[in-house]
């Protein structure tokens, strides 16, 4: 049986509800994210996802690295719809939803002479990343820059 369906047969039934909200959610960053572009999709996916009631870090934590491994499962089976950015928009969208406050962090770094860049999300500083995906070796710019589109829509 596929790697897919083996893990997702051995979630609990919540966890299954949030690998499938992952899917349509993902596709949804994917699309926005190359239809209107970064600010846009930050700015949409930010409006129709109000955190209401904020939860604990400690509770946070153990929840937001299950809606993690949901998405990344999902990225894993379907590749084609999104790279680091969407998934990470899409992990950070999906714990608005529940209340918990996370960043979207981005990074870069050299290697040779390429330069690569990656996106995840961090609540308090722990990222939320897959083993085969670990942010390290990136030089992270210190705030998020998603942050600084909601300061540039206060002043505007």
């Amino acid at each position: 049986m596929p790697e897919f369906l083996n893990a997702f047969i051995s979630y609990p039934a919540r966890q299954k509800l949030i690998t499938l909200l992952a899917i349509p959610s993902m596709l949804f960053a994917h699309i926005c994210l190359h239809v209107i572009g970064l600010r846009r999709t930050y700015k949409l996916l930010r409006g129709i996802s109000s955190i209401r009631e904020p939860r604990t870090v400690e509770d946070g934590l153990a929840i937001a690295f299950r809606y993690a491994e949901s998405v990344f499962l999902v990225h894993r089976r379907l590749p084609f719809i999104g790279k680091c950015l969407a998934r990470s928009l899409t992990i950070w969208f999906l714990l608005r939803l529940v209340g918990i406050q996370s960043d979207v962090r981005f990074g870069m770094k050299k290697k040779q002479s390429e330069i690569s860049a990656h996106a995840w999300v961090e609540i308090e500083g722990t990222p939320l990343a897959s083993e085969d995906e670990k942010a390290e070796g990136y030089v992270f710019f210190p705030e998020s820059i998603l942050h600084e589109f909601s300061k540039l829509d206060e002043i505007v």
